[in-house]
């Protein structure tokens, strides 16, 4: 989670969105804040990427797709949106 990630978060909710972003590399470092303008958080976040569990993450999309579908502000649908657009998903 970044301010960039909260910001997009932010921008889908005040479109009428339920709009929420799992700390994905919680395993690694929890709480890890990565900046887009940093050279070296880039270069942290890849070795980060590089060293990610795949199918634990795949995990902990569908337990948090899971969660949100209970919230009383959910309709039932949910997506997904991979903003690194690197990683192959299967739900």
């Amino acid at each position: 989670m970044n301010a960039d990630i909260r910001q997009h978060c932010d921008e889908l909710a005040e479109q009428g969105f339920l709009a929420v972003a799992p700390d994905l590399f919680w395993r690694q470092e929890p709480g890890v804040d990565l900046s887009v303008t940093s050279d070296a958080d880039w270069q942290h976040g890849f070795k980060l990427y590089g060293a990610y569990n795949r199918d634990a993450g795949v995990e902990d999309i569908k337990d948090t797709i899971k969660a949100i579908r209970g919230f009383s502000e959910c309709n039932g649908k949910s997506g997904f949106w991979d903003i690194a657009s690197a990683l192959s998903w299967s739900f």
